[in-house]
């Protein structure tokens, strides 16, 4: 079965009001390796606005505008049939984009980037707080701001750093401080990194389940994360989402290895990458390079977290609210 088409729209509504909220309405199911590029660059060039999800094993296009559906059958049914003229249309679209002869504005370019943190908001969230963080080391060389970020409150005193347990932390109620130290960068090098694998991976998880199923992942394994590398390497000054990193990139991987039909996965290069940089981190050998040193086991207690994280979601029916839109 190529499709099949849903026999009834789905209307979202908010529960607390009952009142309509997203009028998306599921069209047409598609089966998950079919290639649907071509049928998606007509909708947008189109400007008919769409989304696709992954539902009950099947790719699912829905619209915004019920009106649309029976365009999109004909669409489909004239590219199956290898229609000339739309086949060359597809071409000439896919030409224009690859070649960059679209003209973009400022405005044009604004829209995208609005239209990219709309789709996903924790993605974005996540990456500015890590571009504050990296100012906020850059230029606070005073450390009297970054101080009220790290796990355990420190102080600068005639240029030495004094560092307070984390006993100090739970006295205070400074709870904050358990994640707060992800978002600090230290050199442009680590944010930039850090960012690329945070852009790759929670786009991905916040595309297949929402914004929610990527925020627990992210606040547990950044609390995880931190707390490993306190309990293995005492106070210090530690900061980076690369904990979180790890993290995603366990729930992915072991996601992906128990479903492998998802539409959620990374390339294998990419998890081996991931896991010998991991080794090659642990072994020392990264820190010659560096001023400071790589957090290890922050690294590999975000990895553990994710694993456990994905064997959870996998046994219990965890669902949380998708409005990721397209």
């Amino acid at each position: 079965m190529s499709n099949q088409v849903c026999k009834s729209s789905q209307r979202k509504k908010n529960p607390m009001n009952n009142s309509e909220v997203n009028s998306w309405y599921k069209v047409q199911l598609f089966n998950l390796d079919e290639n649907l590029s071509p049928l998606l660059s007509l909708l947008h060039k189109g400007r008919i606005p769409h989304r696709v999800t992954e539902e009950g094993g099947f790719q699912c296009l829905w619209l915004l505008d019920a009106s649309h559906a029976v365009l999109v059958e004909n669409l489909y049914t004239r590219i199956n049939s290898d229609d000339k003229d739309l086949l060359a249309a597809i071409d000439s679209i896919e030409s224009e984009c690859e070649t960059g002869k679209s003209s973009f504005t400022i405005a044009n370019s604004l829209f995208v980037l609005l239209r990219g943190i709309r789709a996903f908001p924790v993605t974005s969230l996540t990456l500015l707080l890590g571009l504050c963080g990296f100012l906020l080391v850059e230029y606070d060389t005073a450390y009297q701001w970054i101080s009220l970020f790290t796990l355990q409150p420190m102080r600068l005193i005639d240029d030495q750093l004094y560092l307070a347990t984390i006993t100090l932390t739970l006295e205070q109620r400074e709870y904050w401080r358990f994640i707060s130290p992800i978002f600090l960068h230290f050199g442009i090098l680590h944010f930039i990194f850090n960012s690329l694998w945070i852009f790759e991976f929670g786009r991905k998880i916040e595309a297949w389940k929402g914004p929610l199923t990527l925020l627990v992942i992210i606040l547990i394994a950044g609390i995880a994360s931190n707390l490993g590398q306190y309990w293995w390497g005492g106070p210090s000054l530690m900061g980076g989402l690369s904990g979180v990193i790890y993290g995603l990139l366990g729930f992915i991987g072991i996601h992906q290895k128990l479903n492998p039909q998802s539409s959620l996965n990374v390339p294998p290069s990419i998890i081996i990458f991931m896991l010998v940089w991991l080794v090659i981190g642990m072994s020392g050998a990264v820190n010659l390079f560096i001023d400071g040193s790589v957090a290890n086991m922050a690294h590999a207690g975000g990895l553990i977290v994710g694993i456990i994280l994905a064997l959870v979601f996998q046994i219990l029916p965890i669902k949380f609210p998708n409005k990721s839109y397209q």
